[in-house]
């Protein structure tokens, strides 16, 4: 019953990752930072929509799904949400985990330069405030190009999360089986304010130049 509901579902190649493709058409290094406007799902290169997935609330919601070239497990993005899409070419920095480190540490201090000063590297490749996760992220390495695609949660209803999303057949080890409502977090609940036009402003900043190049010193 469930791989037939499956089948109703089209499922088409992120658009995310084709804006960065694009980009890099005569580059070695792009990047893109935009405000989520819209609930859609993302799926990871090898995820099973019926095993992670809340099928009938996604279909009777007209909810949009898509496939990233990462991997990874399904994510909600959602209104209040600011995505990160980075591209390169893979020789200029061929390392996967690695890369991830650097780039959210750039993201880390574009939010400290807002006053946001408490955010640690969590898992693999999270980002979190007081153990819960408000940046999540993948990173998808070709031969010729690679794509990391996050998510930073400022403000969003992350109920819906809980919707359209089950619990999911991988976890890191801090998660320790929390739902998605005790295990995600914003910004702004773990802050009285943020100004996220000024956010917004930083990441920029700091994402300016490649990752592997020295990051702005504050």
């Amino acid at each position: 019953m469930m791989e037939k509901s499956t089948k109703t579902i089209e499922i088409k190649p992120l658009h995310l990752d084709t804006e960065v493709l694009t980009d890099l058409e005569g580059a070695v290094y792009t990047y893109r930072i935009k405000e989520q406007e819209k609930t859609e799902i993302v799926l990871g290169y090898s995820s099973r929509p019926q095993e992670e997935l809340k099928i009938q609330n996604i279909l009777k919601d007209g909810i949009e799904v898509y496939k990233r070239k990462g991997g990874g497990c399904g994510v909600v993005l959602l209104k209040g949400m600011i995505i990160i899409s980075i591209g390169y070419k893979t020789r200029m920095y061929p390392g996967i985990t690695e890369a991830m480190l650097l780039i959210n540490k750039n993201i880390i201090e574009a939010l400290k330069s807002t006053g946001i000063k408490n955010v640690t590297p969590a898992g693999i490749s999270d980002l979190a405030i007081n153990n819960k996760k408000i940046l999540g992220c993948s990173l998808y390495r070709g031969k010729e190009f690679s794509i990391y695609q996050g998510s930073l949660i400022v403000d969003a209803d992350l109920s819906l999360v809980e919707r359209y999303l089950k619990h999911p057949p991988r976890e890191p080890n801090y998660r320790m089986g929390r739902k998605h409502s005790n295990f995600l977090t914003t910004i702004l609940k773990e802050h009285k304010s943020i100004d996220k036009d000024l956010l917004i402003k930083n990441l920029k900043k700091q994402l300016t130049e490649p990752f592997w190049i020295e990051s702005i010193v504050h």
